[in-house]
Protein backbone atom coordinates (compact mmCIF):
# COMPACT_ATOMS: atom_id res chain seq x y z
CA UNK A 1 0.00 0.00 0.00
CA UNK A 2 2.72 2.46 0.90
CA UNK A 3 5.82 2.61 0.00
CA UNK A 4 9.06 3.01 1.57
CA UNK A 5 10.46 6.91 1.13
CA UNK A 6 6.40 8.01 0.77
CA UNK A 7 5.41 11.16 1.97
CA UNK A 8 2.90 12.90 3.47
CA UNK A 9 1.57 16.36 3.75
CA UNK A 10 -0.67 17.61 6.91
CA UNK A 11 -2.60 20.58 5.94
CA UNK A 12 -2.00 23.28 8.67
CA UNK A 13 -3.26 26.58 9.02
CA UNK A 14 -1.12 29.85 10.17
CA UNK A 15 -2.52 31.87 13.42
CA UNK A 16 -1.00 34.69 13.94
CA UNK A 17 0.02 35.35 17.36
CA UNK A 18 1.82 37.54 19.88
CA UNK A 19 3.96 35.62 22.46
CA UNK A 20 5.78 37.34 25.29
CA UNK A 21 8.28 35.57 26.54
CA UNK A 22 10.02 36.29 30.23
CA UNK A 23 12.00 38.35 29.37
CA UNK A 24 9.83 41.22 28.64
CA UNK A 25 10.26 40.90 24.94
CA UNK A 26 7.34 39.92 22.03
CA UNK A 27 7.60 38.29 19.31
CA UNK A 28 5.01 38.26 16.39
CA UNK A 29 4.51 35.54 13.79
CA UNK A 30 2.77 32.22 13.13
CA UNK A 31 1.66 28.68 14.43
CA UNK A 32 0.35 26.35 12.56
CA UNK A 33 -2.36 24.19 13.45
CA UNK A 34 -4.02 20.93 11.95
CA UNK A 35 -7.12 20.69 11.33
CA UNK A 36 -8.61 20.04 14.31
CA UNK A 37 -6.06 21.69 16.84
CA UNK A 38 -6.59 24.67 18.79
CA UNK A 39 -4.38 26.71 20.16
CA UNK A 40 -4.39 25.86 23.61
CA UNK A 41 -3.72 22.29 22.62
CA UNK A 42 0.23 23.28 20.63
CA UNK A 43 1.04 24.81 24.01
CA UNK A 44 -0.69 21.80 26.82
CA UNK A 45 0.83 19.08 24.46
CA UNK A 46 4.30 17.30 24.87
CA UNK A 47 6.81 19.56 22.81
CA UNK A 48 9.40 21.40 24.93
CA UNK A 49 9.81 23.71 21.96
CA UNK A 50 7.42 25.40 19.73
CA UNK A 51 7.95 26.69 15.92
CA UNK A 52 7.03 30.15 14.49
CA UNK A 53 7.86 31.46 11.68
CA UNK A 54 8.18 35.19 12.66
CA UNK A 55 6.60 38.21 10.53
CA UNK A 56 10.07 38.42 8.59
CA UNK A 57 9.86 34.96 7.70
CA UNK A 58 12.27 33.66 10.20
CA UNK A 59 11.74 30.04 11.50
CA UNK A 60 12.50 30.24 15.58
CA UNK A 61 12.05 27.54 18.34
CA UNK A 62 11.08 28.86 21.80
CA UNK A 63 10.87 26.95 24.47
CA UNK A 64 7.49 26.76 26.23
CA UNK A 65 9.32 27.77 29.87
CA UNK A 66 9.89 30.70 28.22
CA UNK A 67 6.59 32.05 27.14
CA UNK A 68 4.61 34.26 29.93
CA UNK A 69 1.86 35.16 27.39
CA UNK A 70 0.47 33.98 24.02
CA UNK A 71 -2.30 35.85 22.98
CA UNK A 72 -3.73 35.62 18.64
CA UNK A 73 -3.81 38.27 16.92
CA UNK A 74 -6.73 38.56 14.89
CA UNK A 75 -6.28 39.66 10.93
CA UNK A 76 -7.34 42.93 9.37
CA UNK A 77 -9.91 43.09 6.67
CA UNK A 78 -6.66 43.42 4.24
CA UNK A 79 -5.54 40.26 5.13
CA UNK A 80 -8.53 38.43 5.14
CA UNK A 81 -9.80 39.75 1.92
CA UNK A 82 -6.43 39.31 -0.14
CA UNK A 83 -6.81 35.78 -0.42
CA UNK A 84 -10.43 35.32 -1.30
CA UNK A 85 -11.23 34.40 -4.43
CA UNK A 86 -14.98 33.81 -4.49
CA UNK A 87 -18.18 35.82 -5.11
CA UNK A 88 -19.16 37.17 -1.60
CA UNK A 89 -19.26 40.84 -1.73
CA UNK A 90 -18.43 39.95 2.53
CA UNK A 91 -15.54 38.24 1.99
CA UNK A 92 -14.62 40.28 -0.44
CA UNK A 93 -14.13 43.25 1.74
CA UNK A 94 -12.72 41.09 4.75
CA UNK A 95 -16.03 41.71 6.98
CA UNK A 96 -18.05 39.42 8.73
CA UNK A 97 -21.74 38.57 7.01
CA UNK A 98 -24.25 41.46 8.56
CA UNK A 99 -21.52 44.01 9.13
CA UNK A 100 -22.65 47.71 10.11
CA UNK A 101 -22.32 50.37 7.85
CA UNK A 102 -18.97 51.90 9.38
CA UNK A 103 -17.29 48.63 9.25
CA UNK A 104 -18.22 48.05 5.31
CA UNK A 105 -17.07 51.91 4.86
CA UNK A 106 -13.81 51.34 7.04
CA UNK A 107 -12.63 48.11 5.49
CA UNK A 108 -13.56 49.59 2.14
CA UNK A 109 -11.11 52.38 2.28
CA UNK A 110 -8.00 50.09 3.42
CA UNK A 111 -8.73 47.83 0.80
CA UNK A 112 -9.03 50.80 -1.67
CA UNK A 113 -5.20 51.77 -0.29
CA UNK A 114 -3.81 48.90 0.18
CA UNK A 115 -4.83 47.34 -3.48
CA UNK A 116 -5.28 50.97 -5.43
CA UNK A 117 -3.15 51.12 -8.70
CA UNK A 118 -1.72 54.38 -8.37
CA UNK A 119 0.00 52.50 -5.39
CA UNK A 120 1.37 49.70 -7.90
CA UNK A 121 2.36 52.62 -10.18
CA UNK A 122 4.00 54.41 -7.55
CA UNK A 123 6.09 51.63 -6.70
CA UNK A 124 7.90 51.17 -9.87
CA UNK A 125 6.32 47.79 -9.84
CA UNK A 126 5.51 46.05 -13.48
CA UNK A 127 2.60 46.29 -15.81
CA UNK A 128 0.94 43.41 -14.61
CA UNK A 129 0.83 44.03 -11.58
CA UNK A 130 -1.34 47.23 -11.84
CA UNK A 131 -3.73 45.13 -13.97
CA UNK A 132 -3.60 42.82 -11.46
CA UNK A 133 -4.09 45.62 -8.46
CA UNK A 134 -6.90 47.47 -11.45
CA UNK A 135 -8.92 43.69 -11.26
CA UNK A 136 -8.52 43.69 -7.41
CA UNK A 137 -10.26 47.29 -7.28
CA UNK A 138 -12.97 46.10 -9.63
CA UNK A 139 -14.07 43.69 -7.31
CA UNK A 140 -14.10 45.62 -4.20
CA UNK A 141 -15.54 48.75 -5.73
CA UNK A 142 -18.34 46.08 -6.98
CA UNK A 143 -18.68 44.21 -3.30
CA UNK A 144 -18.48 47.78 -1.51
CA UNK A 145 -21.33 49.39 -4.40
CA UNK A 146 -23.87 45.89 -3.38
CA UNK A 147 -23.18 46.12 0.53
CA UNK A 148 -24.27 49.84 0.58
CA UNK A 149 -27.27 49.34 -1.45
CA UNK A 150 -28.23 46.85 1.13
CA UNK A 151 -27.59 48.69 3.89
Amino acid sequence: MFQSGDTFRVHKTRHRVAVTLTDGSVITGFLFLGARERLLDVFNDQRSFLPIKTVDERLVFLAKSSITLAEPVPETAVQRASHYEGDNPYAILGVAEGADEATVKSAYHDLMRAFHPDQVIAAGLGEGLVKLAEERVQRINAAYRVLMRTA
